[in-house]
């Protein structure tokens, strides 16, 4: 009887070794914001590798319109923006750059794009005007 057990033990603790193993070859994607606030949430559409071998930013997530998914984006530093391919996409999840609300006075100052109007870093160069890398006035762009 005692035999058994040992044996049993055995088995035990050489499935627990392989399963250590195994976890230890699979790849674990950790994502974070531009701003590097860890995401609670594993999905990204989105990314850009890391420059310093860190985890990958996310800049945006899909959602599936949902009071948690709004909640999620929320906790994670995002906000939720209406899709601009189509009407009925549930919202994306975008989360700002890290520079947002900075001083700029033409685009390459910025992450995302300088907002013409309040001369600050902003995200998107879409609906309304910006800066361009010289510093002349664009309508903003409709995609």
């Amino acid at each position: 009887m005692r035999v058994v057990g040992s044996k049993v033990k055995l088995w035990m603790v050489g499935a627990g070794v392989a399963v250590a193993v195994l976890a230890a070859c699979v790849p674990i994607v950790h994502w974070v914001t531009p701003k590097g606030q860890p995401l609670t949430d594993a999905r990204c559409e989105d990314h850009v590798p890391s420059k310093d071998g860190g985890p990958d930013v996310c800049n945006f997530r899909t959602t599936k319109d949902t009071p948690k998914d709004a909640a999620s984006c929320e906790a994670d530093g995002g906000y939720l923006q209406s899709s601009v391919f189509a009407m009925n996409d549930p919202p994306l999840c975008v989360f700002p750059n890290a520079d947002d609300g900075k001083h700029c006075t033409k685009s390459t100052d910025c992450e995302g794009t300088c907002d013409a109007k309040t001369r600050t870093c902003r995200d998107s160069k879409l609906w309304q005007p910006y800066l361009d890398e010289q510093g002349n006035e664009t309508p903003g762009m409709v995609e």
